[in-house]
């Protein structure tokens, strides 16, 4: 199992900031997790075993892994006020236009992103689209970088899964979201990113 499709997985478990794997010879040896101060750590490690034990059959000891705590602006967006509202895509000739709205209280911020008409650049617009509306949202811009927008096979589902760096003052933290992929993979993309992109956001909009 790719490690980067377990991260994706951890990175969903509640106060869990990011999560990193080291391997030696196809096996786990490693866990690290990132996490803000709104959990203990012993209850973080066995949400982490049982994710483990629950998506992917795999038993690891406890001892193997480790919980770093941070605060401040690093910790993650518990309040998120914004929702989405809907994903408009326009195709004309061998362009494509992504077009995401979101609301927060009551107001709507959107996002656009144009480019060629690719399967894999489509999949980057819509991601382009959901963070230039999340930075419109928290009035901020340049926080986030797409790293890769890939589409993977989980238990028998296709599953989109959205790796963003974060730069948070003088941090860069890569997090990664995920969705079941859908009839409408544009959508799929876009939830992808926001599952990403609320672990970091924090108090940016709140």
């Amino acid at each position: 199992m790719e490690a980067k499709i377990i991260e994706g997985f951890l990175n969903k478990i509640n106060s869990v900031i990011t999560s990193k794997i080291i391997e030696e010879e196809g096996k786990i040896k490693e866990i690290h997790i990132v996490s803000d101060l709104s959990r203990n750590p012993k209850q973080i490690a066995r949400d982490v075993e049982s994710v483990l034990v629950s998506q992917f059959d795999i038993h690891v000891d406890y001892k193997m892994i480790s919980v770093a705590q941070v605060e401040g602006d690093a910790g993650v967006l518990r309040d998120c006020r914004f929702r989405l509202i809907s994903v408009e895509n326009i195709s004309k000739g061998n362009q494509f236009t992504a077009i995401v709205t979101l609301e927060k209280d009551g107001e709507l911020f959107e996002g656009k992103s144009t480019g060629i008409s690719t399967t894999h650049n489509v999949m980057r617009l819509s991601c382009e689209a959901t963070i230039e509306a999340v930075e419109n949202c928290c009035d901020r811009k340049s926080i986030f970088a797409i790293e890769d927008v890939t589409k993977v096979n989980v238990s028998g589902k296709d599953t989109v899964l959205t790796y963003i760096t974060a730069l948070v003052g003088d941090q860069e933290i890569l997090v990664c979201g995920s969705a079941i992929s859908t009839k409408s993979g544009i959508e799929s993309v876009v939830k992808s990113t926001l599952d990403a992109v609320n672990r970091i956001v924090a108090r940016l909009i709140c």
